[in-house]
């Protein structure tokens, strides 16, 4: 958390792309105006003994989702997160849930 102010939000991009009608590189700003911004509180636990409390701001993946089209042949949804070793410097080091950056997906 303390070395959170440093991040710098700019110049990110997203890239949505795969099996869709229309991929697109948007970047942050881009986002931000796609549709109104929502709020919500995500509780986690896990079983290992872990939990945390995340307020969150943001665009809902599901309208990133409508404006790309999926077609037919799309059955997951991969997320690779953002990994800058001079901007955060335990991506550097291997945690006990593997390297960063980290591959995630989600199933259609």
């Amino acid at each position: 958390m303390e070395q959170a102010g440093t991040l710098r939000s700019r110049p990110w991009k997203v890239s949505v792309e795969g099996e869709i009608k229309n991929p697109k590189v948007y970047d942050i700003d881009e986002l931000l105006k796609l549709a109104p911004l929502e709020e919500r509180v995500y509780r986690l636990r896990c079983v290992e003994g872990w939990s945390m409390v995340i307020p969150w701001i943001g665009v809902s993946l599901s309208e990133l989702i409508k404006r790309a089209e999926p077609n037919g042949n799309a059955k997951y949804v991969q997320f690779i997160t953002f990994a800058d070793p001079s901007q955060m410097p335990a991506s550097r080091r291997r945690s006990s849930t593997g390297h960063i950056p980290k591959a995630c997906g989600t199933r259609r």
